[in-house]
């Protein structure tokens, strides 16, 4: 019966319920829509990471990765990919050699890392190969190929077909230099990255190198959709374990060789609730003004219900249960316009293109597409209520506190 009665006195003065409910609406709808907009870029940050440079798992000599010097190698690469791959449930295995070296054309120069790659096996790593704007990903039986950034040919001056010259040290400290042609240009929306890194053939940078061809510098693994990350991790762990123990190599995943991306998605995570929270704090302070207004124009009929008998735990209970309607209808409604919301733009996206430039050199997207957890609504309805009940105590407390004389004979 209480139920009853607290939905009927919401809608007495529906004007007032409607603003209340629409600002609790638009509210939501706002924070929800740029929560998963903070979301989604960084959800993008991320797998773009996994998918371009870091892949799931990279695998290195211990010391190599605080000197990224060309001594610094893993033995017996096939023998170690023939290990994982045994493992099951992969994408794929692949093993680059990498060098510091001075990239230069007839204009200027600048410092690269130049990648060694397989191009079939790199394309289950990474995905450059889709990244590829002009040119081709090593197609053909060109000499010498070489595939650089957008970013990079830019800086540069340089173009499809254009001669550059590797620069570098080899094992023995001794400075080798050879002529590599331009088939291909990519472009990845990271301008770090692209800018660092440069790729070419792993059987030309070795024979550029004099590089042990039973040796590489890192082995990159990439999971298969279904594979369980810790259970997968543990599992690489115990087949490696020999090499591991004996320091010949280090496993280490996405979030290890780039802890910021996991720190960064964990306080966007927990900034959105925070975020979340203050705006229903705001709207606290509007459920209350609402309902402190509701109680004082039913003065009278509170003070009548008092004296005929109603309990006060059941006076409480109705302002409580009035409270609790208004804030949940408008809240249901804007966690239903924001999920509306939250799967079109992530289906179509947000197009910050006219801001690229600043976005790609903190190395995001250009175009966001929204993205929020399943786990967000719930937990933002159960705020939602939590902030009705809160909201409704001074309101209801105000209410206890009439004398139900005083209340019959109240003009106001």
């Amino acid at each position: 019966m209480i139920w009853s009665i607290a939905w009927r006195n919401v809608w007495r003065n529906r004007s007032r319920s409607f603003v209340i409910m629409s600002a609790m609406m638009m509210g939501l709808t706002g924070g929800i829509f740029y929560n998963a907009f903070m979301m989604g870029m960084n959800d993008q940050r991320k797998r773009a990471a996994i998918s371009n440079e870091l892949s799931d798992f990279q695998i290195h000599h211990p010391e190599y990765l605080m000197n990224q010097e060309i001594r610094f190698v893993v033995y017996k690469p096939d023998r170690l990919c023939g290990k994982i791959t045994s493992l099951g449930n992969l994408k794929g295995v692949s093993y680059r050699t990498k060098n510091s070296a001075m990239i230069k054309t007839a204009s200027t120069a600048a410092g690269t890392m130049v990648n060694g790659i397989d191009p079939d096996s790199e394309k289950l790593v990474t995905n450059i190969y889709q990244a590829v704007v002009e040119g081709g990903y090593f197609e053909g039986s060109r000499r010498m190929p070489l595939l650089l950034s957008r970013k990079t040919a830019e800086k540069l001056h340089a173009k499809l077909g254009s001669k550059v010259v590797l620069s570098m040290a080899n094992e023995k400290g001794s400075i080798v230099e050879a002529a590599f042609k331009v088939t291909g240009i990519y472009f990845t929306h990271n301008d770090l990255f692209d800018e660092a890194n440069v790729y070419v053939m792993r059987s030309d940078l070795n024979k550029l190198l004099d590089f042990d061809e039973n040796s590489t510098s890192e082995i990159a693994v990439r999971l298969g959709k279904t594979a369980e990350y810790e259970n997968f991790r543990k599992q690489l762990s115990i087949a490696l374990s020999n090499e591991k123990n004996e320091k010949k190599i280090i496993i280490q995943s996405w979030d290890e060789l780039d802890p910021t991306l996991k720190v960064i998605d964990e306080y966007t995570v927990f900034f959105s609730y925070i975020f979340m929270g203050i705006i229903l704090f705001a709207l606290a302070f509007g459920i209350i003004n609402t309902m402190m207004m509701a109680v004082m124009e039913r003065t009278r009929e509170i003070g009548m219900l008092m004296a005929n008998g109603m309990q006060r735990g059941n006076i409480f209970k109705m302002i409580l249960y009035e409270t609790l309607f208004l804030s949940i209808t408008g809240g249901v409604a804007g966690i239903v316009v924001s999920a509306a919301l939250v799967a079109w733009f992530g289906h179509i996206g947000i197009d910050l293109s006219i801001f690229g430039k600043g976005i790609n050199s903190m190395g995001y997207n250009s175009v966001v597409y929204l993205y929020a957890p399943l786990e967000l609504y719930p937990i933002v309805a159960i705020m939602v209520m939590v902030t009705a009940m809160i909201a409704s105590i001074y309101p209801a407390r105000k209410a206890l506190k009439m004398n139900p004389v005083e209340a019959l004979h109240y003009n106001g």
